[in-house]
């Protein structure tokens, strides 16, 4: 047998394929962009500890932005990446409007994996007789101290150059410096949105204010102030939101390294954007974190209400089957089991926020039909539900269905509901669709709109009809017409992204929610004003949102928890 000898150059050869495709595995599982479908950089937001407890707002980044992009590009079909890259510079360049700085060139160098952002207070000299200005934290991780030392540098030397007075102080043996508004120093571009959400642009700014926190952080506030209390909740442990009961309840009940975290105080967010004052109520804390998947984006949301937990539903195990009257082009679809005793706790656990806001939305229609649902409606129904609308044939007014499995009430409330329609001065009435059990509608005759002879139109108010083992109410003879034929024309349980929807959340839950956003926009802006507050503060990622999908079910803790997805358009 003859023995093989190798050069010294084929095994250099060979180690150095060795090399290439071990780094190149490397860089695939812990620096490519899908890397991120495992979760953020970090654990947990680190600069919690600048902030209050009783926080309004705090959001977080936990991975660097560029990461983002690259990931988006990776998603984004190869004729629409331009585009893409195009809206992320855009996105950068309106989050630093006028203030002089390029994300590029100023911040990229030396920028950690965190951001966070905190709106501290609604009101940062706590004086409401002089209006309210909220203050402002922003927290960015170093990964580079000494240029970022540099970048503060040129920062402040530029604005000491254009004519400001620089005050320098140090605090606890942290130096801060800060300076009078910076408006009264740079010419004001021309106004604009992304303008009016920068706290650092706004007019009433206390100014400008910055701090290096030893070699971790580079903090900047819009006043002096909001630094020193940073700095003081850092030494004094139990001022800070790190140690608040709710936000560690947030941290062990959301999944861990997230991309994105975020707690809400909604009482004191929804004063802030109606311009109201804060409510003298407890802390009602909303906790997000976002996460990553090939199919979109996921948000888990953690309800911490006031520190009453929720009894533990039934989960369901699969979808409702009174989905398959809801059409394939449903807009807006809630469904689940026992309505009557899931809006008894939201109104009794989750106290005025959530409850005030379903309310909001429900309060027109009440009024449309002389009902109130908790009492009329909600009450009989203690199986199976459903509720959609969905598009009208002639581009007019949506229409609604509402699906009930029959139980033990649902003939004493249908036959309620006709009491209402008859007090209102409607007529019940009969009539059939083909291959269907008898419809019943609530009708009122009135001159119809012609140029001839007068003549007589009938106004319905409502239908209702049975089908198999459901109960289907509707606003119109359209309308019914489509969810009784769903089933063999075609349900929202064949709709891709309502199914995708449902794989990718958790089987066990406690109801579905889903909306075609093209289709339910307008319908949700006109419901929920708030919602174009927030369409503004994140219009790429409502410009590219097609749909969304939720469930809930009760964690341990007894606490609500909501998960969503989100499906894009490229």
């Amino acid at each position: 047998m003859k023995s093989r000898s190798y050069s010294s150059g084929a095994i250099a050869a060979f180690l150095a394929v060795v090399l290439v495709v071990v780094g190149s595995a490397y860089w695939f599982w812990a620096k490519s962009p899908i890397a991120l479908f495992r979760g953020g950089a970090v654990a947990e937001p680190s600069a919690a500890m600048f902030v209050p407890k009783n926080a309004p707002a705090t959001i977080s980044l936990l991975v660097k932005p560029d990461r983002l992009q690259a990931l988006r590009q990776l998603r984004t079909p190869w004729k629409h990446r331009g585009k893409s890259r195009a809206e992320f510079e855009g996105i950068k360049r309106s989050l630093l409007a006028e203030t002089d700085l390029n994300y590029d060139r100023d911040i990229k160098p030396w920028l950690g994996d965190e951001i966070t952002v905190a709106v501290t207070s609604l009101d940062v000299d706590r004086d409401r007789a002089n209006g309210g200005q909220p203050g402002y934290l922003v927290a960015l991780s170093v990964n580079d101290p000494q240029k970022s030392r540099e970048f503060l540098d040129v920062f402040w030397q530029e604005r000491a150059n254009a004519g400001a007075d620089l005050i320098f102080e140090d605090y606890k043996g942290v130096k801060l410096i800060s300076s009078q508004p910076q408006r009264q120093f740079f010419k004001p571009r021309h106004p604009s949105k992304a303008i009016e959400l920068n706290p650092f642009a706004d007019a009433k700014s206390p100014g400008w204010a910055s701090a290096v926190v030893g070699e971790r952080f580079v903090l900047f506030a819009n006043s002096v102030r909001e630094l020193r209390d940073a700095i003081n909740r850092v030494q004094a442990a139990d001022l800070n939101l790190t140690n608040s009961v709710a936000y560690q309840q947030a941290i062990d009940g959301l999944p861990a390294n997230p991309l994105g975290f975020a707690v809400l105080d909604v009482p004191q967010l929804q004063a802030w954007l109606t311009n109201a004052t804060p409510p003298a109520t407890p802390p009602q804390p909303l906790a997000i974190a976002l996460s990553a998947n090939r199919q979109g984006l996921l948000a888990d949301t953690l309800w911490l209400g006031d520190g009453h937990p929720l009894t533990t539903l039934e989960p369901l195990s699969r979808p409702v089957d009174a989905l398959q009257y809801v059409p394939n082009t449903g807009a807006l679809v809630v469904a689940g089991t026992d309505l009557n005793g899931l809006w008894q706790q939201i109104a009794a656990a989750e106290g005025e926020p959530l409850a005030g806001t379903l309310t909001q939305i429900l309060k027109p229609l009440e009024e449309q039909w002389g009902i109130s649902f908790p009492a009329d409606i909600f009450s009989w129904v203690t199986g199976e539900y459903a509720l959609a609308m969905f598009p009208g044939d002639d581009d007019g007014e949506s229409n609604w269905v509402f699906v009930a499995q029959h139980g033990d009430r649902t003939a004493e409330g249908v036959h309620h509901l006709d009491e209402i329609a008859t007090d209102r001065g409607y007529a019940v009435g009969t009539f059939t669709l083909e291959g269907h059990a008898p419809i019943y509608a609530w009708t009122k005759l009135k001159a119809a709109d012609s140029d001839s002879d007068l003549q007589l139109a009938a106004e319905v108010l409502g239908v209702c009809g049975s089908a198999q083992d459901y109960e289907i109410c509707a606003n119109s003879v359209e309308a019914i017409d489509r969810a009784l034929n769903a089933p063999q024309r075609g349900s929202i349980l064949q709709s891709p992204d309502f199914a995708t929807g449902i794989r990718l959340l958790p089987g066990k839950n406690n109801g579905y929610f889903y909306a075609n956003w093209n289709q339910s926009k307008s319908t949700v802006e006109r419901k929920l004003p708030i919602v174009r507050f927030l369409e503004v503060a994140a219009e790429p990622f409502f410009r590219h949102l097609r749909s969304l999908s939720s469930t809930s079910t009760t964690n341990a803790a007894g606490f609500l928890k909501t998960q969503f997805w989100f499906a894009f358009d490229p």
